[in-house]
């Protein structure tokens, strides 16, 4: 549905960090494969939230699935 935001993801920025250094990712080469701004990417690392498109954008730009950059949430 256009204008309606999919539900928000909570990601492990320091592991996407992590997994760009390994690979010798810029935030340039990330942004670009993504479509994302690079503040938009910058706030996403930080903040660790993300919509689930752009969390599915970020780890296929990464060579990850989602999975390998979503935190666990606690169960309670």
């Amino acid at each position: 549905m256009p204008g309606k935001d999919r539900h928000s993801m909570r990601l492990n920025g320091k592991r996407i960090v992590e997994v760009m250094e390994e690979k010798s990712l810029t935030e340039e080469t990330v942004c670009s494969r993504t479509g994302l701004y690079q503040k938009s990417f910058q706030w996403i690392v930080k903040e660790g939230f993300a919509s689930e498109d752009a969390a599915e954008w970020i780890a296929d730009a990464a060579g990850l699935t989602v999975g390998e950059i979503q935190l666990e949430m606690a169960q309670g």
